[in-house]
């Protein structure tokens, strides 16, 4: 081997006039182009650019977290197979003295998402699916797995929904930036990070559950896998519900939550969030998700008037908490009900749960006693929380909207000026307190009068 090396290195030296030109020719496009992506990035152009979307690449890295954060705290696990549960506690060796060629298929007795069975069932399984992941998954025919079951396709849609907009976003940001063809061809990676986009390989982990027979002398095998994808999760949904004989009860008169009935509720609601009233109109690419107005977990059930259209923001900010809209809603007699009737409605139709839920629905109903024809809401308890948790710039932005929607709001223009003031803007704190002031907030008026007094 180091002969044919020698001999080789031997024959490009003495044939340099050839050899070098060859060289030459395969490595100065890419010196080119190197020193044409440092000259693009340290351009005017770019920087200006950079500064022209640096909201659009803010949005698309906050729905980047937001992605990270489902995928952290929601269980994606949902069903599992006793077979080898306790495969652990053994261990096994194939102690043969013939030359036999086994094992060249491996059962996995461990894996919870692996049933492990005969022929049969593994060909069974792959012509009906559902029936044989309800028999063989441990999943119970009951109304408690069924509403897990469609917690967990809400989970699933909404990191496909988010991880469609992420890639979406990543799209508009190239086109938007329009960069020479030849950045987006040969450095989009590295262009990408200099705008400030946080590239993440995310995709949604659907879980995979498999039937799997393997022979005896581990010479054949065969699988069927059935992915929890959202049409695999709507059909499990419909086949559980057909099978379930509901009690008695408001559960069995509620809709099922599938990937077809979240979208009829968004275009019901005009794909516009209830919350801040943004819709796809005003930005398209918007992240909206189904949100049950009353939790599950206080006893909201899955009706069409207890679901809503929300932007993740707000409905990340809601949280579990007990949440309503301003937006005119419809009794079952067809009649039009202000905001605090809805809530009166609500109590009447879950009964009382508990003096805590109760409370929460009378606080509800405080906050949103705003006119019929206006169908706007009162920002302000967003606001209160930002600026609780010192996010000021965030507050503002609630604070606008409020002023916007109700110009005469004294508290609005007195919490504005605090969070100016915070972030050093005196002039437009000054300003704020003074209208304040003018609409009859008496903190703002002593603080005016004190600071008069004082000059």
């Amino acid at each position: 081997m180091p002969f044919f090396i020698i001999v080789i290195i031997a024959a490009l030296i003495e044939y340099w006039y050839i050899t070098l030109p060859a060289v030459f020719c395969l490595f100065i496009p890419s010196i080119i182009l190197h020193f044409q992506k440092e000259h693009y990035f340290a351009s005017e152009e770019f920087i200006t650019r950079k500064k022209e979307i640096s909201t659009l690449v803010a949005e698309h890295n906050d729905v980047a977290e937001y992605v990270q954060t489902i995928r952290n705290n929601e269980s994606l696990k949902m069903a599992f197979s006793s077979t080898g549960e306790h495969a652990h506690l053994a261990s096994s060796v194939n102690t043969s003295h013939h030359n036999y060629k086994r094992d060249r298929n491996i059962a996995h007795f461990g894996a919870t998402n692996v049933h492990n069975c005969s022929l049969q069932i593994v060909r069974n399984a792959s012509q009906n699916p559902i029936k044989y992941l309800i028999k063989y998954f441990g999943i119970n025919t009951i109304e408690e797995t069924l509403a897990d079951i469609e917690k967990f396709g809400e989970t699933i849609s909404r990191l496909e929904s988010a991880i469609s907009n992420l890639n979406i976003r990543e799209s508009s940001i190239a086109k938007t930036f329009a960069p020479p063809q030849f950045i987006l061809e040969h450095f989009k990676e590295e262009f990408m990070q200099l705008v400030g986009v946080e590239l993440s390989s995310l995709s949604v982990p659907y879980p995979v559950y498999a039937f799997e027979y393997v022979s005896a002398g581990g010479n054949s095998g065969q699988k069927t896998t059935v992915t929890l994808n959202t049409p695999t999760i709507d059909a499990l949904i419909e086949t559980l519900s057909e099978k379930i004989r509901f009690r008695k009860s408001t559960a069995g008169q509620r809709a099922l939550m599938t990937a077809k009935f979240r979208e009829f509720i968004k275009k019901r609601d005009n794909h516009t969030c209830k919350y801040c009233m943004v819709s796809l109109m005003d930005e398209p690419h918007l992240l909206l998700e189904v949100d049950h107005i009353l939790p599950i977990s206080k006893g909201g059930l899955s009706t069409e008037d207890n679901l809503q259209t929300l932007c993740w923001r707000c409905n990340r900010t809601k949280s579990n908490k007990v949440s309503h809209t301003s937006q005119e809603i419809t009794t079952q007699n067809g009649v039009p009900l202000k905001s605090e009737n809805k809530c009166t409605e609500l109590k009447k139709s879950h009964g009382n749960v508990n003096n805590q839920k109760d409370n929460a629905v009378k606080d509800i109903a405080h906050t949103t006693q705003i006119k019929q024809s206006d169908k706007k809401r009162d920002f302000l308890p967003f606001a209160k929380k930002h600026l609780k948790l010192k996010e000021y710039n965030e507050a503002i932005l609630w604070l606008n909207t409020t002023i916007e929607n109700h110009e005469d709001l004294a508290n609005a223009y007195y919490l504005r000026a605090f969070a100016f003031n915070k972030i050093s803007d005196k002039n437009k704190a000054l300003s704020d307190l003074r209208k304040a002031a003018e609409c009859g907030n008496n903190k703002a008026i002593d603080i005016l009068r004190k600071r008069t007094d004082s000059n």
